[in-house]
Parts: C-alpha cells; sequence; structure tokens
C-alpha cells in the first residue's frame, strides 16, 4: 500500500487530538482498501485501545499479527490491552514474545520492564530493566528506581538513590526522586525538589502526577490548606466530563434489565467449567476493597484477579449482542479457568477467585443471574471520607466524576441507591464492610468477611501487608503497610474546602 508513512501520521495526529471516531474511520478505510496490510488492523486495534474497547482490540491487533507475524512493536501493543481487559497472563505472553523477537531493542526492554514493574513481576523486572541500562539505556536508571519505590524497601531505595543520583538527574528523573523522598517519609524533600521542576511543556497526564505528588505531601505536613490547593490543580487538568442525567439513566436502564432477565439465569451446571466461584469485591473506588483484597490473599483458597473488566464487557454482550446468558457465562467462566490455571489451591471447596472492579456493584443484580453461585464483599465508608479520598485521588480521565465535588457527591448517592435495592432482593449473597469497622476491630470483621466467605480465619490475616501478594491499584502503597486510622474522619481537616461535597451529600 503506498503512503503508509502519511497514512500512520495522519492517524497518529487524530488520536492524539481526541478525534477518536475519526481515527476508527480512517483505520477501517485503511484496511478496506488493502485488506492484506497488517498497517490498518493494527490502526484499528489502537483506536479500539483509545476508546477503551479493550477485547476488540485485541482482535484486531491478533488479526495483523496473522498478517504479519514479525512485529514486535505490536505485541507490545498486544500486551497493553490485554493488560486493560484483566488477562495478566496473555499480557505477559505478549511482552514476552515481544521481548524473545527483540531480545536488545532498548524500546521493547524498556516497555516489557514497566509491565513487568506494574503487573508485580519484579524481579523479572529489574533484570530486563538492567539489560537494557547494559545495551546503552542509561534512562532506564529511572524505572528501576520506580521498581524499588514499588517493592517499598526504604533501606535499597536509599541506597539506590546514594549509588545513581547524578544519573538520575542527569536524565530528567527528578520527579521520582521526589517519589522516592516522599515514600521514605521525607516530606518536605519532596516538595523543596518538586518546586525545583520546571512544569512547563508538560504534558497534562505528568502535570496531574506532579500536583497529586505536591498534595500529598503538603497533606502529610498538616498543610491541608495549600493540599487541597494543589488537589484542586489535578482535577483542573482532567479532560473528561460527567453527565449526570445520563449515569442515572444507565443506572436506571440496569435494574430494569435485570428485571426482565429473572427467569434467564444461566444453569449452575456451566460451573464445571471451572472448580472456582467468582467473589466480587464491590463498593466506591477508595473505599478498601483493595485492603480486602489482599487480607483475602492470605487465604490459600483464593485467587485475587484484582480489577477485572470481564463483567462490562458480558453485560454488553448480553444488551448489544444478544447473546444469552448460558453463552455468556461460559465466556465468563472461561476467562476465569485461564487466570485461575497452574494456580497451587487446595483440591477442596471452597475455591474463589477475586474480581475488586469498584464499579462492578451497578451491575450485582445481571452477575447473580449470569454466576448464580456468586458472592460479594460490599465495602463501604463514611461517604465525606470517601469522597475526599476519590477527590484527591489521580484517576487521569478514568472516573470522570471524580474531577468535582457536587459530581463525587452524585455518583455516592446512587452507589447507595442501586446498592440498597440489591442489598434488598440478594441479602443472603452480600456481607457489608464497613471500612471504620473494619480498622478499629480487625479480628472481629475479618472473621466475619471470612466466615460469609466460608473460609477458615487464620493468624496470617493479622499480617495481611506481609503476604507478598502484589496490588496492581492505587493503593498499592498502603496495603503494604498495618492498618492505621489515619484516614478515618480525616474529612473534617477539609471542613471549609469541603462544603461543596457536604451540602450535595
Amino acid at each position: 500500500m503506498q503512503g503508509n508513512s502519511s497514512h500512520t501520521e495522519k492517524f497518529i495526529r487524530q488520536l492524539k487530538q481526541g478525534k477518536l471516531d475519526q481515527a476508527l474511520q480512517f483505520a477501517n478505510e485503511i484496511s478496506q482498501q488493502d485488506p492484506e496490510n497488517p498497517l490498518g488492523y493494527a490502526m484499528l486495534g489502537d483506536a479500539l485501545k483509545q476508546k477503551g474497547e479493550f477485547e476488540k482490540a485485541t482482535s484486531f491487533y491478533r488479526y495483523s499479527l496473522q498478517k504479519n507475524p514479525q512485529q514486535p512493536g505490536l505485541y507490545l501493543a498486544l500486551g497493553e490491552a490485554y493488560m486493560l481487559t484483566g488477562e495478566n497472563s496473555k499480557a505477559l505472553d505478549s511482552y514476552s514474545t515481544a521481548l524473545y523477537m527483540a531480545p536488545d531493542n532498548i524500546d521493547v526492554l524498556q516497555k516489557t520492564g514497566h509491565f513487568l514493574t506494574q503487573s508485580g513481576y519484579l524481579e523479572e523486572a529489574q533484570q530486563v530493566l538492567e539489560k537494557s541500562i547494559a545495551l546503552g539505556n542509561t534512562k532506564a536508571i529511572n524505572s528501576l528506581l520506580d521498581l524499588a519505590i514499588y517493592q517499598g524497601d526504604k533501606t535499597q531505595i536509599r541506597q539506590f538513590i546514594a549509588q545513581h543520583e547524578e544519573s538520575i538527574r542527569q536524565h530528567g528523573g527528578e520527579f521520582e526522586l521526589a517519589r522516592a523522598a516522599f515514600t521514605l517519609g521525607e516530606y518536605q524533600q519532596s516538595i523543596d525538589i518538586l518546586k525545583d521542576i520546571s512544569s512547563a511543556g508538560r504534558n497534562s497526564e505528568w502535570r496531574r502526577a506532579y500536583y497529586n505528588l505536591q498534595a500529598s505531601a503538603y497533606e502529610r505536613l498538616g498543610d491541608f490548606a495549600r493540599a487541597f490547593k494543589y488537589y484542586q490543580r489535578q482535577n483542573n487538568l482532567t479532560n473528561s466530563h460527567y453527565n449526570a442525567r445520563q449515569m442515572e439513566q444507565e443506572v436506571k436502564s440496569v435494574v430494569q434489565n435485570v428485571r426482565q432477565m429473572q427467569h434467564l439465569q444461566a444453569r449452575p451446571d456451566d460451573q464445571q467449567i471451572t472448580p472456582f466461584s467468582p467473589l466480587f469485591i464491590i463498593g466506591l473506588p477508595r473505599s478498601g476493597t483493595s485492603l480486602l483484597e489482599q487480607i483475602l490473599n492470605t487465604s490459600t483458597h483464593v485467587v485475587t484477579g484484582g480489577e477485572l473488566l470481564f463483567i462490562e464487557v458480558a453485560y454488553r454482550k448480553y444488551i448489544e449482542q444478544g447473546l444469552s446468558l448460558q453463552e455468556i457465562a461460559h465466556w465468563y467462566r472461561e476467562k476465569i479457568a485461564f487466570i485461575t490455571q497452574n494456580q497451587k489451591v487446595p483440591k477442596i471447596a471452597p475455591r474463589w477467585v477475586t474480581d475488586k472492579l469498584p464499579s462492578n456493584f451497578m451491575y450485582l443484580g445481571f452477575i447473580k443471574n449470569l454466576l448464580p453461585d456468586a458472592r460479594f464483599l460490599y465495602c463501604q465508608r463514611n461517604a465525606l471520607d470517601n469522597g475526599l479520598s476519590i477527590y484527591k485521588q489521580n484517576f487521569l480521565d478514568m472516573h470522570s466524576y471524580a474531577r468535582s465535588q457536587q459530581d463525587i457527591a452524585h455518583f455516592i448517592a446512587l452507589e447507595r441507591d442501586i446498592m440498597s435495592q440489591w442489598q434488598a432482593q440478594y441479602a443472603d449473597d452480600i456481607h457489608t464492610v464497613k471500612y471504620e469497622r473494619l480498622v478499629s476491630d480487625f479480628e472481629h470483621e475479618t472473621q466475619q468477611i471470612f466466615r460469609h466467605c466460608d473460609l477458615r480465619w487464620n493468624d496470617h490475616v493479622q499480617h495481611f501487608y506481609r503476604n507478598g501478594g502484589y496490588c496492581h491499584t492505587a493503593s498499592y502503597e498502603q496495603v503494604r503497610q498495618p492498618l492505621t486510622a489515619r484516614s478515618v474522619g480525616l474529612h473534617r481537616q477539609y471542613a471549609d474546602q469541603l462544603k461543596p461535597m457536604k451540602q450535595a451529600l
């Protein structure tokens, strides 16, 4: 096909400008003009990934690779798409293939090292990044510092900085040094480093992280007014916008569809695909879902799946594609079987695989019709504490309501309303975990949680933060520490700043 370079440039420009529908249409035209050329299918994958349609993106990436398997860069893109669908094993295979095909390619090594770090393969990440450095990619020093921060070993962080600080600074790693200082508890040092970094010419994603780190450091120093100012700056850079009416209609539609499908429940015999039953940890973001998954990870009967994206895809298959619940249940259990294969879990029941995607609360009724054996742990937290934590968190553009206090309050009210309906309908399958009670009476509350899951409580639960499980979410730092009550009632420190949220709630 002629003009590949100009086509690619035009397509990339459309993606950068956020013209996703135009990019998708353009990619489709390219693939139709030359069906044997892998470029158009790769473009379709990129456009769909940007639109959040990750499963469709993987299909087009695979089709492009069928046309030309010698594309290590496309295996990287496929790996990222798999990671976004929650299929980390397939993502690992894709990144490994790219690394096998181009073992000395610095870009492949860098991106694979980043994936391995984010996914908890920390020893493997270190090997890949060290090889990248040996091949001349000294920028990977900053990635190694990132890795040390993820590991959370303060002695290791200090030693690494002492050995490599000059190189880190030479390659623009001051922000990583500020993150390291924060992890070490040197909050003023973190702020001082950030003040010396120019944000001119930086993209909005970088600046959001920059303001978030400043805000977090000021909060730890007790300067709450200044902390909130930087949280505001972070959220003012968010591009997404929350449509309250549309969200209300979406929730109403889900409830209505569930009422209509009561007699269509999938047959329990479909459970034979996998001996594992799904255990959903639901609630608002920042309500304790990651903490609860780490606690459950102390049981040998539990495989922690992290934030899986299967349920929303399953719901779309039912509503948009018209597949039967039986067909979708079969598809879902095959996904779970893939995640749980080769896991050393006792052969006796119970055997659970967790999904802690908080937004699954919207689909609870759908899940019960799709997966009759599913159980739920519902994390609930003081609304103002939860709302503040959402407002503070740098979610990028993933949660459109998180940029505004009023929008957060609206979303919290929606969540409370739909959960009250599900709790009335499925009371036996839902166990509510109050964050404040979990903090104040940890042993009693965790015993109740384990009882709901038919699990035997053990003394290891008390030391959940030592169990070696890896957290793939924004809470990775908190769940590696002993439980504290530091965040309980934190909203009182921001009483003046949170008046809009309080009034809306």
